[in-house]
This record gives C-alpha cells, sequence and structure tokens, in this order.
C-alpha cells in the first residue's frame, strides 16, 4: 500500500474548485484522493458513519449541518469525499472526525443533491496517509423546506437541580436555516414556566407560569410588532377559578397543565384537577418520573369568559390530559386512562405525607396504560370521546398526540408505561381518522419523545437521549404516505452540558421573536416547606422527591 507523507501532501493550499469536477476544501490535496482511491481494494475494516445516516433527507432551506463519525483505533485523519450524481465531488481532509461544510460548500451540496442522492464516503487514516477503514452513506436534500423556527426550553439536568435554581432554565428560538445562533428569549426567570403552545399564524403565544404562587395558571399574549410577547397581570388565566376544579383536593397539589391555544388563537383548553407522580433522582438519563394519576379538560375563550369544564372529557372516573387541537378546531385529541384510587391514595395523598418512593422502581410499579381519544370540540359543548384506532387498547402507554397542520396524521409517543421521560418512549404515527399505526424507523433504543410538527407538515422535530444523557433536538422528514426519513441533529441547538426539550415549531421568523418579558408583579420564591415536600432528605440515593412546578415538563 502506498505511504503518503503528510508533510508532503497535506500542506497545500491552493487548490480551489473545479467547475464541473472535484472541489477541494481547506488543505485537501488531490494526491492524497488519488493515491487513496487508487490503493483502495476494500480491505480496510468498517468506518461508522453517525451523521449523516444512509438515507437522510435535508430540508433545502437548512444551514449545513454537522457530519459525524466515529474515532477509529490508529486513524487521526480521515479523508471525506461526498459524490454527487452531475456536478462533480467534494473532497475534504480533516484531523477530526466530524466536519462541518463552509456555506459556499454547503450550498453547492444541497443545490447538487436536491431529488438526487449524493454518496459519501469516509476513509480513516493513519499517521501515514494509509487507509485503515472506511465507511458509506448517503442523503439527499429535499424540496420542502422548514420555513419556521423552533421555540424551546434548555435545562440543566439530573431535575433536582433544575428544581433548587429555576435562574438556569432558558427558553430559546432557533431557525434552522439561519446561521445566528439561537435566540435566548427569556432568562434568568425565579418563575416556572411550562408547557407551551402557539397559533397557527405564529402570532399568539401561550405558556403555563406559576403567578403569585399558584400553579394554575397560564398566559396568552399576542407576540407584538416590536417581537416582544410581554406576560402581564391582566393576562392571567386561572384555571382554578372555576366550578370544576376539586377543592376538596387542593391540598394534594392539583395543577392544570398542558395549556394549549387553539390554531385560531381564540380558545385554551389545559388539563384541570392534574395531580401528578412527580419524583426526582440524580440519574442523568431518566432524573424525573411524571405522569398524572387525575384529571379532566377544560376551555375557556381566549379573550374572556369563565373556564368550562369540556364535555366528554370532564369525568372524574377517568385521568383526561395532554390535549392537542387538530389544525381546523373542530377536533380534540388527548390521552386518558382510568382513575384508580387506590394508586392515587399510594402516590398522592402518601406522597404528600411524605412517602418517597424510587424513581426506577416505582416507574415499573405504577403502569398506567393510557389511551388517546378524540372528541368533537363543538366550540366548548363536546360531545362523545373515541378511543383512536391504533393508538388505543394495545397494552401499552399512548400519549402526546400531535395533529399534523394538513390535519392527515396524528403524531405520538408510545411507551411500556406511564407517561414523560420514559427510557423506551418511541414515535409513532397514525392517520387523524385512525387506523394501523407505525413506529417512526428513527427511533432509537433510549428515549424519543415530544415532538411538533413544521407548518407545512414535512417535518418532525422530537427530543432524544439516542447520543448523549442531555436531550437533544433532532429532525425528520414525512412524506405524503407518512414515512419518516432518519433523523439527524440540530445539534447547534443543543448545548453539551444541558438538556434541550420541549420543541415546538413556531410559523415565524427570527427578527420577529425577540424575547418574552414577564411584566407583571414578582411572585413568591419557594419557601422552605414547599423544597422539604419535594425534597427527599433521608435518602441519597433516590436523591429526592421534585417538585410539580415542572410537571410534564420532560427534565432530561
Amino acid at each position: 500500500m502506498l505511504v503518503l507523507l503528510a508533510a508532503g501532501l497535506f500542506g497545500c493550499t491552493e487548490q480551489s474548485p473545479v467547475s464541473g469536477g472535484d472541489r477541494f476544501v481547506g488543505d485537501t490535496d488531490r494526491r492524497l484522493v488519488q493515491a487513496v482511491l487508487a490503493t483502495d481494494t476494500g480491505g480496510a475494516g468498517q468506518q461508522s458513519i453517525r451523521y449523516p445516516t444512509a438515507g437522510t433527507l435535508y430540508p433545502r432551506d437548512l444551514r449545513a449541518p454537522l457530519f459525524q463519525w466515529e474515532a477509529m483505533p490508529g486513524a487521526s485523519q480521515w479523508l471525506l469525499r461526498v459524490q454527487t450524481a452531475k456536478d462533480g465531488t467534494v473532497n475534504v481532509h480533516t484531523r477530526e472526525p466530524r466536519w462541518r461544510p463552509q456555506q459556499d460548500d454547503w450550498e453547492f451540496l444541497k443545490k447538487a443533491s436536491l431529488g438526487a442522492a449524493a454518496q459519501l464516503q469516509v476513509w480513516a487514516l493513519d499517521g501515514e496517509g494509509r487507509a485503515v477503514a472506511r465507511g458509506e452513506s448517503h442523503f439527499t436534500t429535499s424540496p420542502d423546506p422548514v420555513a419556521a423556527s423552533i421555540f424551546y426550553r434548555v435545562v440543566p439536568i439530573p431535575f433536582p437541580a433544575a428544581l433548587a435554581d429555576l435562574t438556569r432554565l432558558e427558553w430559546r428560538v432557533a431557525d434552522p436555516a439561519s446561521y445566528d445562533p439561537a435566540r435566548t428569549l427569556l432568562a434568568k426567570s425565579k418563575q416556572c414556566l411550562n408547557c407551551h403552545s402557539f397559533s397557527a399564524d405564529g402570532k399568539t403565544f401561550a405558556i403555563e407560569i406559576d403567578y403569585k404562587g399558584s400553579k394554575t395558571t397560564s398566559v396568552a399574549v399576542p407576540i407584538e410588532d416590536d417581537g416582544i410577547a410581554r406576560l402581564r397581570d391582566a393576562d392571567v388565566i386561572d384555571w382554578s377559578r372555576s366550578q370544576a376544579f376539586d377543592k376538596d383536593l387542593k391540598d394534594y397539589l392539583l395543577l392544570s397543565a398542558f395549556s394549549n391555544v387553539s390554531p385560531k388563537g381564540d380558545y385554551l383548553l389545559a388539563s384541570l384537577n392534574d395531580s401528578w407522580l412527580l419524583l426526582g433522582s440524580d440519574d442523568l438519563h431518566y432524573s424525573q418520573l411524571a405522569t398524572p394519576m387525575s384529571g379532566i379538560l377544560a376551555y375557556r375563550p381566549r379573550a374572556s369568559g369563565p373556564v368550562r369544564p369540556l364535555p366528554g372529557a370532564d369525568d372524574a372516573n377517568w385521568i383526561q390530559t395532554n390535549p392537542s387541537w387538530s389544525p381546523d378546531q373542530g377536533e380534540i385529541a388527548f390521552a386518558r386512562a382510568a382513575f384508580d384510587q387506590q394508586r392515587f391514595d399510594k402516590y398522592i395523598v402518601g406522597r404528600v405525607k411524605g412517602v418517597r418512593p424510587e424513581v426506577a422502581t416505582e416507574n415499573r410499579k405504577v403502569g398506567i396504560h393510557y389511551d388517546i381519544y378524540t372528541l368533537p370540540f363543538n366550540n366548548g359543548a363536546g360531545g362523545t370521546a373515541q378511543p383512536l384506532a391504533g393508538a388505543s387498547g394495545n397494552g401499552r402507554s399512548n400519549y402526546f398526540a400531535r395533529y399534523s397542520p394538513d390535519g392527515k396524521w396524528i403524531a405520538f409517543t408510545q411507551s411500556a408505561q406511564n407517561m414523560v421521560i420514559q427510557p423506551d418512549s418511541d414515535l409513532y404515527i397514525v392517520s387523524a381518522q385512525g387506523g394501523t399505526a407505525r413506529r417512526l424507523n428513527t427511533n432509537s433504543e433510549k428515549m424519543d419523545s415530544w415532538h411538533s410538527w413544521s407548518p407545512n407538515s414535512r417535518w418532525l422535530v422530537f427530543s432524544s437521549k439516542r447520543d448523549t444523557p442531555y436531550t437533544q433536538l433532532f429532525l425528520t422528514h414525512i412524506d405524503e404516505q407518512g414515512r419518516d426519513s432518519p433523523a439527524f441533529p440540530l445539534e447547534h441547538m443543543s448545548p453539551s452540558n444541558r438538556a434541550a426539550n420541549l420543541p415546538v415549531f413556531v410559523n415565524t421568523t427570527l427578527d420577529r421573536f425577540r424575547g418574552i418579558e414577564v411584566a407583571f408583579a414578582p411572585v413568591k420564591d419557594w419557601s422552605s416547606e414547599d423544597k422539604k415536600l419535594f425534597t427527599d432528605d433521608a435518602s441519597k440515593e433516590a436523591a429526592g422527591a421534585a417538585g410539580n412546578e415542572n410537571h410534564a415538563a420532560e427534565s432530561r
């Protein structure tokens, strides 16, 4: 095998793109490429390529992604070669097991791979330039753009660390197409903010926020002309001001959850009377057990009016939670499970009285199986709830139903039991009318959950622990038949030492969403009694029971 001396071949920087032929990036030398190709007899070992996975589809408006592959024993440098169908080849020499194209190189590759697969080869080379391994993959640029921004949360883990200092949480927005960094919209807030949503036009923003110590409040406000969403006292909705609010159980930390603004921005939905089993641990991978054990659905016109229970989802004999709107507002999808008094007494009443179960053990014991139901909204008149075929009655837990904006599909999460941060949770898709559900191909062996559709119904963003315990955001393409492509990480949105989670597409641009201003009076901080309730100081292993202020938040 030909030995390539690094000093002689890696110092050339005068190569320039060749029209219709090869492009040489950085210090890549034509002789290196020719020598590797000439001596590659197929006998080298296997170089594993992490991203792009074979068959990946990239949006045509995506900024340059990070190509990543595994470091190999004996390899100190790599040759990467991307061959397009008709516009030539890009050649890259790098000393790191990763490469992010410069903007002009990426624009070339996107154009050259639009609707036609580009072939990727990576050779692992030793210090003298000899190939020790080779890997192959391929990717295509989709004609479908994302054409939207992603709103999400950045949070420290494990969960008790987030609980101890809420000011470390950040709310950010990023555009997958933009080379600008993610914009921090809100940081250093002492108030807990949680589940959030936007109207279809991206002009109305809704979020749960603890207001004056209450855990039953949310706000829905316009994103104003200056790009600021201002949360004012007059905008606060107190979901407990309803005849349906169960005041007899107020000592058991009933709250409102999953507040959700309608696509037209004129109604709000939430889970009312939610009482959550919520435990925390020091395990970075799964530091929270969170699952509701009671709840009904309630709604309110955004402008004004009382909070009312939604008929068909207001039966206290059931747990009814995490509602989602159909794009025409004609239907609601939600998760439902039977209410169990013994389970409630053990985990909710018992916890308030000081019982501190351990997270992993109790996750297996609780064993709640939620089914997805659909229900007519009828401007608040409700109707009869029906189980969604393919997402119910399967002996597993089905939750987080999300309608595609074109009304064709419902994407949902499924796990063996319970809800939120389940180690085995996977993403599924089913017709909005019900049918045979299909597990997405892009699922990993670890948690994949909390997803959102792009406004054009072609892209799904979701949270995953596949590469690290610090949850990252990923993007996959969904075609007209509901088939998904291999996902790739939005690594510029995911810090390496904190979790990025709760992603929601918002139909806006970065210049139109510039900040969140908490403009109402300060609220009290956690009292010592509050913290005592949610912290198990007696057990180092359990690391404490976490508080309901981050209910359903997937603090991963």
